[in-house]
């Protein structure tokens, strides 16, 4: 891509043959004038590490049984560098809610405003939101997927380069969201009701074929069904019959005379007889058996509504057998019909409160903000809505992912559907801490929002800087703990760092050849161990490779981004020493 700033120092002859190329290439994709960062020049050599604010951790109590939960205080460009060096191919789900960049809105943008006004906008928001997908893409694991509210203003363009990042084949689909019913007044032709919410895989093709389901509102007002209720629970009339009078298929050969049966039900005694009664040979039931109608019985058969032949029941006998045991059965007059319990459907492409039981208004998720939490903030998205998408996701044990943060709606979403399935899923949000939202809004709702009394730790990036070299032990400490997804600090002195989680210990030893630190820390626990090592070319010596040879214990190492950049930083320092 050319940049005005390449073209700078060409001459004329110079300019000429790269217009000609321009117009000879051929591209169908987006193109746009890229932008650089004050945050990119800053971290062009160094790197940000994230290290735990001390001053919120007396804001509870750190339980080694509990979640630990991450909000980190920072550009958000600035946090996911720093999380590519823990959490790569780790995050499950990402939910971001970036500026939509209205004109009216005045997004932050190298400490400036952008508006209406800005020629530039446009490629300024493509070059910002680019940067930072492209970053979310090598956090997500194989089966992640990322979902991005967005409405008119960009939705073309961040269509195009989701394309060009995640590929269109990993393209899931796009979300029609109803937040307000009666339309925007201030729409200047048509009244807008909806936004948008792109969704996006990182390889579609690991995902399992119900990935997108949801368990959909019982007292729906599109279901007009009944609702009953019986000792296993609501249920409602099936539209699927297993066995009566239908056009269900009829018996075409012998081999599917397993599926051609009588079933004999006693309502009183609740007992089921299955028989096999039907002549394969003319095509026939037997008689029934009187035997048991007379004893109270109702004979239930399958028979084709036209031709009156017998016809295949729905399910095997096994099958029917199991139903009944699960109380899945629903005996009308003449047929037999299956007790709908899993009210999980597809989510479809137009949302709205009442196909999903959700309030998706934005209006009242401010309301609700401000009179559950007490906490004020313009237009946050609804905590039910975030709920919703995350619920899509299978596993309760997802690490869900937020880098526009904002009020931290994501955090709250997480933890109250923890609190409601008994899940383990872990957040990470990431806000700037613009008129100190991240201290004063974020982090009190996320205090406020913490029934399970999970652990949340408070983070802010630091740069290697000539500071590094006093400091490589913190540092170095603080990324593995964020590797481990482990704070429990039992100690941190001169030979290694030990923490410690349920099912294992952890120690960072500071100098990779200390035999004697060694041997004592594997004589004196039994627990299974890892440790990690300070290493670029990841090589110990031989006396080390010995002491560690068990089957009990890891080695891992320390991030090579992180030694090189400590090496970086080490000459830049001795360079000015000699100055």
């Amino acid at each position: 891509m050319f940049t005005f700033d390449s073209l700078k120092d060409k001459n004329t002859d110079e300019l000429h043959k790269i217009i000609y190329e321009l117009q000879q290439r051929k591209k169908y994709g987006l193109v746009w004038e890229n932008h650089s960062e004050n945050i990119e020049e800053k971290y062009k050599n160094k790197l940000p590490i994230l290290t735990i604010d001390e001053t919120k951790k007396d804001n509870f109590k750190y339980d080694i049984n509990k979640i630990n939960h991450l909000l980190i205080e920072a550009d958000n460009l600035e946090a996911l560098l720093s999380l590519n060096l823990t959490h790569k191919e780790m995050v499950n789900v990402i939910y971001i809610d970036p500026p939509y960049n209205t004109g009216e809105d005045g997004w932050i943008y190298n400490d400036k405003k952008v508006d209406k006004n800005d020629l530039f906008r446009h490629s300024k928001w493509l070059s910002f939101i680019g940067k930072r997908l492209s970053l979310a893409k090598e956090l997500m694991a194989k089966n992640g997927v990322i979902f991005i509210s967005i409405d008119n203003n960009e939705f073309a363009q961040l269509k195009l380069l989701c394309d060009e990042i995640f590929t269109d084949d990993n393209f899931i689909n796009m979300i029609c969201v109803e937040n307000n019913p009666k339309g925007r007044k201030n729409s200047a032709f048509l009244a807008q009701n909806h936004e948008y919410c792109l969704v996006y895989a990182k390889d579609k093709s690991s995902f399992k074929k119900n990935i997108f389901e949801f368990n959909s509102p019982i007292n729906s007002m599109s279901d007009k069904r009944t609702i009953y209720t019986d000792n296993f629970g609501s249920y409602k009339k099936a539209k699927r019959q297993i066995i009566g009078t239908n056009e269900n298929k009829e018996i075409s050969s012998p081999k599917k005379k397993h599926r051609c049966f009588s079933i004999y039900y006693k309502q009183d005694t609740n007992d089921l007889i299955i028989k096999n009664e039907y002549n394969e040979i003319d095509n026939i039931f037997y008689e029934r058996d009187m035997g048991l109608i007379n004893n109270g019985y109702t004979l239930f058969r399958p028979i084709h509504k036209k031709t009156g032949n017998p016809n295949e029941v729905t399910y095997t006998k096994e099958t029917v057998e199991k139903m009944f045991m699960d109380g899945n059965l629903l005996f009308c007059e003449n047929s037999i019909y299956e007790k709908e319990r899993d009210f999980n459907q597809k989510l479809n492409t137009l949302i709205y409160a009442d196909n999903t039981g959700v309030d998706l208004l934005t209006e009242t998720a401010g309301k609700k903000l401000k009179n559950d939490l007490g906490i004020d903030f313009d237009y946050p998205k609804p905590v039910d809505y975030i709920k919703l998408l995350i619920s899509l996701y299978p596993k309760n044990d997802a690490l869900i992912l937020d880098f526009f943060a904002g009020s931290g709606t994501t955090g709250q979403a997480v933890m109250n559907l923890n609190a409601e399935d008994n899940g383990n899923r872990q957040f990470i949000l990431c806000t700037n801490n613009e008129n100190s939202i991240c201290e004063n809004i974020t982090y009190n709702r996320l205090l406020k929002s913490n029934k399970n009394q999970d652990n949340i730790y408070y983070l802010k990036p630091n740069n290697i800087s000539e500071r590094f070299q006093i400091n490589i032990r913190n540092y170095a400490s603080e990324l593995v703990m964020l590797l481990e997804n482990s704070f429990n600090n039992v100690n941190n002195n001169n030979e290694y760092l030990h923490l410690r989680k349920l099912d294992c210990d952890i120690y960072l030893i500071h100098n990779n050849n200390d035999i004697t630190t060694l041997k004592n820390i594997i004589n004196n626990s039994g627990n299974k161990k890892i440790f990690y090592f300070y290493s670029i070319s990841e090589s110990l010596t031989e006396d080390v490779i010995n002491t560690l040879s068990s089957s009990e214990i890891e080695i891992k190492y320390l991030p090579k981004k992180l030694i090189e950049n400590y090496e970086i930083a080490l000459k830049e320092m001795n360079n000015n020493k000699n100055k």
